[in-house]
């Protein structure tokens, strides 16, 4: 609307004005309007339920083999099997969800996937991706270099910047899965056996399953059933993940507190006497006095 923050408007009716000139026209929202508007929703999220169930079985009925059988799936030269996966999708939370994380990215030190210009927030949020998933046009030299596996992935079949990883000769497959590369990223870890597989950007509740392009969304929703236990969302991570201590810091713990306590009997009179009778009976006990 060409204005800046803090400019002065005025509302009158349908206008809105700065000063004497017409910004722009609306419509003023009241109660009654609002509360139509809530109900048309309602009814139309019933259609977009039943739109989006439609979709699933027939994603079912096209896709079924790479969804049970991984059939289809690109082949990357990094083992995941039995490690943890973190998968950076697109999003507006992703730096935020990451810092949340941050301590388990240091601890675990996850394999990342990246779905395309996510491989850069990978790099200055947390290290650089092994893999690197979907159109990748735009990802930075920087990024693509430090991927061991490129895949090249576009659901509608578009080009997705294979010219431009051939120009830079980095190691790349492709794939022309239908399913949306999150969901390609999410299937890769599940079937090449990752531990646990978090992510970073991916909506799971169902008003964002029902919003956008059905038919990706509903391949999303069977992606989620097919990972099952193994999937986990970030922010649900951060909520319960705890620093994890070593073996090494339990037992210099340890040292650090018995060294204490010897120091403070050694220190003062009634310790040292205690120690002595305390030592005294110890050796009367294994027979050494």
């Amino acid at each position: 609307m060409n204005l800046r923050d803090g400019s002065h408007i005025r509302i009158e009716g349908d206008a809105i004005l700065r000063g004497d000139t017409l910004v722009a026209t609306g419509v003023q929202l009241t109660d009654e309007a609002l509360d139509t508007a809530l109900k048309e929703a309602a009814q139309n999220m019933h259609i977009q339920l039943s739109a989006f169930t439609a979709n699933a079985m027939d994603y079912v009925e096209r896709d079924a083999a790479l969804l049970l059988d991984a059939r289809g799936l690109p082949p990357v030269d990094v083992d995941l099997d039995g490690r943890h996966v973190l998968v950076i999708a697109g999003g507006t939370l992703f730096a935020e969800q990451l810092g949340d994380i941050r301590t388990y990215l240091r601890e675990r030190k996850p394999v990342i996937i990246a779905v395309g210009d996510a491989a850069d927030v990978a790099i200055e949020h947390a290290y650089a991706a092994k893999i690197i998933i979907g159109n990748v046009e735009s990802v930075s030299e920087r990024a693509m270099r430090a991927a061991s596996t490129v895949v090249v992935h576009d659901p509608s079949g578009a080009d997705a910047g294979m010219t431009r990883a051939d120009a830079l000769g980095v190691s790349r497959t492709t794939s022309d899965a239908g399913i949306a590369s999150s969901d390609l990223a999410v299937l890769l870890a599940h079937a090449q056996g990752a531990a646990v597989i978090v992510t970073v950007g991916m909506e799971s509740r169902l008003i964002d399953f029902l919003q956008g392009s059905n038919e990706l969304n509903a391949g999303t929703f069977l992606t989620r059933l097919q990972a099952g236990g193994t999937l986990i969302d970030a922010r649900t991570l951060a909520q319960v993940y705890r620093h994890r201590y070593s073996w090494w810091t339990i037992f210099g713990l340890l040292v650090a507190g018995f060294a204490a306590l010897g120091i403070a009997l050694a220190a003062t009179p009634g310790g040292r006497a205690w120690a002595s009778s305390a030592w005294a009976s110890v050796s009367a006990w294994l027979g050494l006095s």
